[in-house]
């Protein structure tokens, strides 16, 4: 395994710090002690108390050397102050990273911190409950993973010392975190950090995170004095952080280790950590001791092959796919190896590969992955392919009194199960658990438990079922029917199913009493109670059985029926069997109200039977009689203010038009329809002698807008010039007068007149897809002059209708190039390239004055010759 895939990526900020002005340059520290001996006095000990501070050293504030430290020793049982004791700092050291020592690493960081201790002797009483000394620092720097207020908010680093009455015999010297080297953690990913302490009294160490504390009382001074009684305040966690989940939910610390590892947050920044060391002697908790940290998660990235675990089973069939656990964004190229002997095309160069297997066994996987700068990390993993294996079990049981019986159904086609772990979901208990194949269990009360097995094989394998199991208070106890009919005369057979011994009361006319299935040939009316007993499991129901001592049963009159429908024939009587004939035409022949749907007229004849001896017969006529006939033309259409005639062919004795609106004689079946919208008209009929269900047809009428005919606007040109024409509104065309044009049925035909005429009116058709037509006409002034263009001299915009916009007139002219309007101050106020489009008057929404302004014009004639123009306008108000 390459070095690259073990590096730890940590930015380990040590927090919780001190300084004369506010220490925000803190990144973390820890306070204890040592038993050094016993005091000057009887009766006391005396220790040797240390604060350990860390400082970034490219931090801006304060550096140790002004810093002062006043630890406050403090009664534990009610936190009062005993006494202040002042510590005298030590020289600084520094530890530091080496840059660049980690090709992999991409914005590899320049890490560095000074450490100062500061310490003190103290001689302390032997007490019942012991101390917890304290030293109290504000403020702290913002963090992401606590809500912090830079100038109000401070640390508190404690320690215990235990009293005799959790140590009544030897001594005690607190446990000391070690002093790490620098490392570097990058942003939302895998690493590893020993954070373990040594503890000189050998006592056994247990890790956890907890809260970090604020201060207590102002921040001003920062660093006050230990006050009269001493207040243990933790901070307040965000988002998905909290106490014990500093670092999300993806990290953790092993609490024989005190190793802290996981996912890294997402994000970078700093985030504050208080992990606490537990001493335990002889199975009593007897102290613990704190450090506070900042950890700075960098956002920083680094190439790593991560296939852990480092040995796995697959065991649900042969093909596999395989994923990095590195995400990092530094990975330039991926090359795998599947490990199958004797085979050199069982690799990929993807990301996210799947590869099948071509057999079962084990086969040992390697990727590598190459990042910048010549680095690469390569990581392996042995993978053992056994598809098919799954776990499953029965159970079988009656009833919470008795013992349910599980038995093992896994499927392991390669290797042989030797492991089994129930849970038989019994919340209650904590003996509610088996290790082998087929256990028995007995459960408390009737209730609904889950069941849970998991199962591994010889080969690695493990699956798990689960199973929602009903238990009952009693046996399961089934009766197909508990309320029944019989003939006096007659015998009947009683059902019960379900497992174990049966017994009927009254033991009154009954054969086999002691059975599931009796015989009982009651005179009256009777109830009969089955009581099942399985293994003293309990369960009782009852059948009553009405005694009659005749039957009837009587039938619907005689009906008519509309040929191909079909009714439910509801018979009245108490029988249990029934007969019918003839059997044509019904749904079920021995039900007691089967559908009917006859094709004829049938009598139909039923006998209702109560037992072998009780019976009576009825009879039912059903006449079938057809269904009136009718149909209409097929649907249509008519052009707006057209119509169109209707008919319609019937067999039957009456019908009627719906709607009626726009028919004309809608009382015979061939009315004019002229609907001015589409409609559909419905033509029913109804027959008084035979079926009475009316029937009905419909025929669409749809109507054609009116077509829009457009020739354009009327238009000037000079004589013998060409003048291109163009209709709009139709799919077809015709134009009238032909002569003058070049295609009189085209949309856009080009008229050149003679010079003889000072107008012609051109008459234009136009048609829809349907044949539907509109009609429009365009006239066209004929001038004797050259191409031109004219301008109004002014115009009067007061929205009169009436000379209200300002517009060039071409003559000869096939387009206009522009046309702009200028105000006496040079700035344009219109323009436009369209012909036919003019000026109103405003700018910008607003009215311009009366005045003179200029305008400048051009265009392009028929032949191609440019027209330019200048000149003046009076706008009149």
């Amino acid at each position: 395994m390459a070095w690259c895939r073990v590096v730890v990526v940590t930015l380990l900020l040590i927090c919780c710090g001190v300084v004369p002005a506010l220490a925000t340059h803190i990144a973390g520290g820890e306070l204890f002690y040592e038993r050094i001996g016993a005091g000057t006095n009887p009766n006391t000990n005396r220790y040797r108390v240390t604060m350990r501070l860390f400082r970034e050293c490219a931090s801006q504030g304060q550096s140790l050397d002004g810093e002062t430290v006043t630890v406050g020793i403090y009664s534990t049982a009610d936190m009062s102050l005993i006494q202040s004791l002042p510590l005298a700092g030590t020289p600084i050291r520094t530890i530091r990273n080496t840059p660049g020592a980690i090709p992999c690493l991409n914005n590899d960081p320049n890490l560095c911190y000074q450490i100062r201790e500061f310490s003190a002797e103290v001689d302390l009483a032997i007490n019942a409950g012991g101390y917890t000394m304290a030293w109290l620092r504000f403020t702290r720097t913002s963090l992401d993973n606590a809500i912090v207020t830079p100038s109000q908010t401070g640390a508190t680093f404690i320690v215990t010392i235990p009293g005799s009455n959790v140590l009544p015999q030897g001594f005690n010297s607190s446990a000391q975190f070690a002093i790490k080297d620098t490392s570097i953690v990058c942003r939302d990913k895998a690493f590893t950090l020993p954070f373990f302490a040594t503890d000189p009294d050998g006592d056994s160490l247990v890790y956890r995170f907890a809260a970090a504390l604020d201060g207590q009382g102002s921040a001003n001074p920062p660093n006050p004095p230990p006050p009269a009684t001493l207040q243990l305040i933790p901070l307040n966690y965000t988002g998905v952080y909290s106490p014990t989940q500093p670092l999300g939910p993806r990290a953790t610390i092993n609490s024989r280790t005190g190793v802290i590892s996981g996912i890294a947050p997402a994000t970078a920044g700093k985030f504050v950590i208080c992990v606490v060391v537990e001493e335990w002697r002889a199975g009593i908790k007897i102290s613990e001791a704190r450090k506070d940290f900042i950890m700075t998660i960098g956002d920083c990235d680094f190439a790593e092959a991560n296939l852990n675990p480092n040995k796995r089973t697959f065991c649900e069939t042969f093909n596999y796919n395989f994923q990095n656990g590195s995400t990092s964004s530094s990975i330039l190229a991926y090359h795998w190896d599947f490990g199958v002997p004797n085979r050199t095309n069982d690799t990929s160069n993807l990301p996210t590969p799947s590869f099948t297997f071509p057999d079962t066994g084990i086969y040992k996987v390697m990727l590598t992955v190459f990042g910048p700068n010549g680095c690469n990390a390569t990581d392996s993993l042995e993978l053992g392919i056994y598809p098919g294996y799954n776990t499953n079990f029965d159970v079988t049981g009656t009833c919470f009194q008795n013992p349910y019986e599980f038995r093992d159904r896994t499927v392991s086609p390669y290797g042989v199960v030797n492991y089994w772990r129930w849970d038989f979901g019994n919340n209650a208990a904590t003996n509610d658990t088996s290790r082998i194949a087929n256990p028995n269990y007995t459960y408390p009360n009737a209730a609904n438990y889950v069941v849970t097995l998991v199962t591994r094989n010889t080969r690695g394998c493990e699956d798990s079922h689960t199973f929602n199991l009903a238990v009952n208070d009693k046996p399961p106890l089934n009766l197909p029917f508990r309320d029944t009919l019989i003939c006096n005369v007659d015998t009947l057979p009683l059902i019960a199913q379900g497992s174990g011994v049966f017994t009927w009361t009254p033991n009154n006319r009954i054969i086999n009493r002691t059975t599931a299935n009796p015989l009982v040939f009651p005179r009256d009316t009777t109830v009969y109670v089955v009581t099942l007993n399985n293994n003293g499991c309990i369960a009782t129901d009852s059948i009553q059985v009405n005694v009659l001592p005749f039957i009837s049963v009587a039938l619907p009159p005689d009906t008519t029926l509309c040929q191909t429908d079909s009714f439910r024939i509801n018979t009245v009587s108490e029988a249990l069997r029934y007969s019918w004939s003839p059997s044509n035409g019904l749904s079920n022949a021995s039900a007691k109200n089967p559908m009917a749907s006859p094709s004829n007229t049938v009598t139909y004849r039923v006998i209702a039977n109560l037992g072998d001896f009780c019976a009576d017969t009825a009879f039912m006529t059903v006449k079938v009689a057809p269904y009136p006939q009718v149909s209409v033309s097929v649907d249509t259409f008519i052009c707006s203010g057209n119509a169109v005639t209707l008919r319609g062919n019937i067999v039957g004795s009456a019908y009627s038009w719906s709607p009626t609106l726009g028919l004309t004689n809608p009382n015979t079946l061939t009315p004019t329809a002229s609907p001015s919208v589409t409609t559909a008209y419905v033509l029913s009929v109804t027959d008084t002698v035979g079926c009475p269900k009316p029937v009905s047809d419909t025929i669409l009428v749809r109507v054609i807008p009116p077509v829009r005919a457009f020739a354009g606007n009327d238009t000037a040109v000079v004589g013998s010039q060409p003048l291109q024409l163009q209709a709009t509104g139709g799919v077809r065309y015709l134009w009238t007068p032909s002569w003058p044009l070049n295609q009189a049925d085209i949309s856009n035909p080009v008229a050149v007149i003679p010079v003889i005429y000072d107008s012609i009116l051109f008459r234009v058709r136009a048609f829809s897809a349907e044949g539907c037509e509109g009609v429009d006409e365009v006239m066209v002034k004929v001038f004797q002059t050259d191409p031109e263009i004219f301008v109004p001299t002014g115009f009067t915009p007061n929205a009169d209708g009436r000379n209200d916009v300002l517009r060039p007139i071409p003559i000869g002219v096939s387009r206009i190039t522009y046309f702009r309007v200028y105000n006496r101050l040079g700035n344009l106020v219109f323009q436009t390239s369209e012909i036919g489009r003019g000026w109103d008057g405003m700018y910008n929404g607003v009215a311009q004055p009366s005045g003179t302004y200029v305008w400048t014009v051009e265009g392009v004639d028929f032949t191609g010759k440019v027209i330019v123009k200048k000149g003046t306008v009076v706008l009149i108000r």
